[in-house]
């Protein structure tokens, strides 16, 4: 058959290879902090019970974390320029991430337009969020950008194979646990007949994600962006090591993040005359729990006491925003995910008891 499994491509290179060229590829950023004051310093100026009630969401908010994904369409030339305005999608981009108010947001195509536009935004940059990619700007033409309110434990970039984009991966810890996750940000070779450069690419992060989860420093991880796959034969190269959470969650529904019968940018990006970008619908975007509970690496961190569990996933940013204007040619995905820490949970209990045996 054609189109072999992953597992396949792998069985050709041994783990030691892997472990090499997973090493090759990895590269440490400095971890600037680009935001002045951390996300707590927005209730300074409020009413008390404006911070009351902000106090509140941000307790209801423990042991949970929420992220998005979204493509956000590199900016192009003109004269295609004139029918995706990019400057004002962009601001209403920034803008709509305040409003979704995620702990991390992944974002790929970003380009020196939408950088400096989100380096100016009087909320993102100065008082919600820590930025990847702050200190240094976006080298690439269109590169893959994180922002978390937390500050990343570390921070790393991982060349894919054959392109000279990288995945972006920050590690966070989730507030109210000691279980830190490393969400990679990651945008993989677009174009139908590349799927078998998106399997390698798959397996690459795969290796990542295996051979330097302690280099690293995370007990779980998600693996999310626009994965451009776009045959079904393609789901066999995501590993069993991952678990889809769309699928996971909404497996009778078909998620689709480019869907052209909704997006007139789907129409645009082929052309006018392409007939047959009229009714495309692809389920390009996907967010990967890994390790998933089929996996050995599983059962190894439920040994460390941690566990990683999709609550919701929900498709964003699919609505006009108005006369033939999206957010983007792709639409977004946002869930949240439980994380349960036990030996967090046990320091607490152990911690009250002996209050209550004092009092």
């Amino acid at each position: 058959r054609r189109h072999n499994s992953i597992a396949l491509m792998m069985s050709a290179m041994s783990d030691e290879q892997m472990q090499r060229d997973v090493a090759k590829r990895l590269r440490q950023l400095d971890v600037g902090r680009v935001a002045t004051a951390p996300f707590a310093s927005a209730s300074r100026g409020k009413t008390a019970a404006a911070a009351a009630e902000e106090s509140k969401q941000q307790a209801e908010k423990q042991n949970k974390l929420s992220v998005i994904t979204l493509n956000v369409l590199h900016n192009l030339l003109w004269p295609w320029e004139v029918v995706i305005r990019s400057r004002t999608r962009y601001a209403y981009i920034l803008d709509w991430m305040v409003e979704q108010d995620a702990d991390v947001v992944c974002l790929q195509e970003v380009t020196k337009t939408f950088w400096e536009m989100l380096m100016k935004h009087p909320t993102l940059s100065t008082r919600l969020y820590h930025i990847s990619h702050g200190a240094q700007g976006v080298k690439s033409k269109h590169g893959c950008l994180m922002l978390s309110k937390q500050p990343f434990a570390s921070l790393w970039e991982f060349k894919l194979p054959q392109m000279s984009r990288q995945v972006v991966v920050g590690c966070v810890k989730v507030p109210g646990t000691s279980v830190v996750i490393a969400v990679a940000s990651a945008h993989l070779k677009a174009h139908k007949n590349s799927y078998d450069m998106r399997r390698r690419q798959l397996a690459a992060v795969h290796g990542l994600m295996r051979f330097k989860q302690q280099e690293l420093g995370f007990d779980h991880a998600i693996v999310t962006g626009d994965l451009n796959m776009q045959g079904a034969f393609e789901e066999e190269y995501v590993h069993a090591d991952f678990a889809d959470v769309w699928t996971t969650l909404r497996p009778n529904e078909p998620g689709y993040t480019w869907d052209s019968t909704i997006n007139s940018f789907g129409i645009a990006m082929w052309g006018p005359l392409a007939l047959h970008a009229r009714n495309i619908q692809w389920r390009l975007d996907r967010m990967l729990l890994y390790p998933s509970s089929s996996s050995s690496s599983h059962d190894d961190n439920n040994k460390n006491n941690s566990e990683v569990r999709p609550l919701d996933i929900e498709i964003v940013a699919n609505e006009s925003i108005g006369l033939a204007l999206w957010p983007s040619d792709h639409f977004g995905l946002r869930a949240t995910f439980a994380v349960h820490d036990k030996a967090s949970a046990a320091a607490a209990a152990a911690a009250s008891t002996k209050s209550n045996e004092k009092e």
